[in-house]
């Protein structure tokens, strides 16, 4: 029983560290991978500014258009190591919320 307490627990460790250093916010992207991420970022962008200025669109679906830029452009500015690359948000810039 102690053996198998200690293979689970050194597999966990390793698990651990495993993903500790190859954690989710190592990206590379080169090329057209790297241009395509730069655009959807931007296209998300586009999308919730429309949805801000569009009355029809409800509150959530305009908080949930932000949010999606946010993720993308993260993943971007993860990708260059810039962390002032992308247009701010209303957020951001206002110091409110979005609504």
């Amino acid at each position: 029983m102690k053996n198998w307490m200690l293979v689970c627990i050194v597999l966990a460790c390793s698990l651990y560290a495993l993903v500790a250093c190859f954690g989710c916010g190592n990206v590379k992207l080169t090329g057209e991978a790297e241009q395509a991420a730069k655009v959807s970022t931007l296209d998300a962008y586009n999308a919730a500014q429309r949805a801000t200025t569009q009355p029809a669109v409800p509150s959530w679906a305009t908080s949930y258009l932000w949010e999606n830029y946010k993720q993308w452009r993260f993943f971007v500015r993860a990708d260059l190591a810039d962390e002032a690359w992308g247009l701010p948000t209303p957020e951001e810039t206002t110091g409110g919320g979005v609504k």
